[in-house]
């Protein structure tokens, strides 16, 4: 029984060369997103984490002789929804830093 024999003419392997490229390609752009996703997930946990330490403070503190106690519970608590907001935002860039092929929804707007 003869094997067939396989011919390589120039149209396969322009196409064996362009899907290797594809490939490439895919992968790279993959890697990149991957790093920007790690980078956002950094970002947002170094801000959660100022955050916390700042509402941490005030809360061990208390208000400071010039301010009221209604400013100081207004920037207690604005401090605590930064902090859950960049939370937020970081565990969401480390799922997709984790799964770049996947969308990515928009960021919410910060707290007020």
């Amino acid at each position: 029984m003869r094997i067939p024999r396989f011919r390589m003419t120039i149209r396969r392997l322009m196409l064996v060369v362009a899907a290797v490229a594809l490939l490439l390609g895919l992968g790279l752009g993959m890697t990149r997103r991957r790093a920007t996703f790690l980078k956002n997930a950094a970002y947002h946990t170094g801000r959660e984490r100022r955050h916390q330490a700042a509402a941490l403070a005030m809360a061990v503190f208390g208000p400071t002789p010039p301010t009221t106690r209604e400013e100081y519970d207004r920037v207690r608590i604005h401090q605590e929804r930064l902090r859950d907001y960049h939370e937020r935002l970081g565990k969401k860039y480390g799922r997709a830093a984790a799964l770049p092929w996947l969308p990515v929804d928009p960021d919410p707007p910060p707290p007020d």
